[in-house]
């Protein structure tokens, strides 16, 4: 694993490796990393040292209609991911489409606070196997709901409504996520 250097109020969300950054003649070497604050791309060699890590803040982001701009496109007719940036933009080649769909729907959530909803990336398992899990995991739930056993549930997303710093407007996101005041554009970190 990686160095990340993460701020004491960062989380990691979602991590890939064998990403492609850098044009057309980079190779699928680098990891990717998404946080609560940041998108992190560490710069690996073919021989999977490390070159360097480049933090790129989601509240950088741009955002329109209440989306952030990260979109699917193509580069030398391979699919990749693009994120538009306040200042530019950056093009991340992943090796699935349904990767990239993935990573486009998540920084979008958090960017943007909006949906509970986080989807999780695991390509190593087998069709139906979460639904296997789930079955298992609602029966093992009901049998020790039964003898008064109960096991720690996962946290969901807490949706929080908290004053803007710049104008004092009610702003209602997701804990932890970017959120832009619609009054006066000021972005800010929804504090739970």
């Amino acid at each position: 694993m990686s160095d990340y250097s993460l701020q004491p109020n960062e989380t990691i969300l979602m991590k890939t490796e064998s990403v492609k950054h850098g044009g057309v003649m980079a190779l699928y070497t680098d990891e990717l990393v998404l946080t609560n604050l940041n998108l992190i791309l560490c710069s690996k060699g073919v021989f999977r040292n490390k070159k360097g890590v480049t933090y790129y803040p989601l509240n950088q982001i741009k955002i329109y209609n209440g989306s952030a701009q990260v979109i699917e496109t193509t580069e030398m007719n391979q699919p990749v991911m693009e994120v538009m940036f306040i200042d530019g933009q950056e093009t991340f080649g992943f090796q699935s489409r349904r990767e990239i769909k993935k990573w486009i729907t998540n920084i979008k959530n958090v960017v943007t606070g909006n949906g509970a909803e986080f989807e999780v990336t695991n390509d190593r398992t087998l069709p139906g196997t979460e639904l296997i899990a789930d079955t298992i995991k609602d029966t093992l739930g009901t049998v020790a709901g039964t003898f008064g056993i109960s096991f720690g549930k996962t946290k969901s997303a807490e949706k929080v409504t908290v004053k803007c710093v710049s104008c004092g407007a009610t702003i209602t996101g997701i804990a932890g996520s970017v959120v832009k005041c619609e009054y006066c554009g000021t972005e800010q970190t929804i504090k739970g």
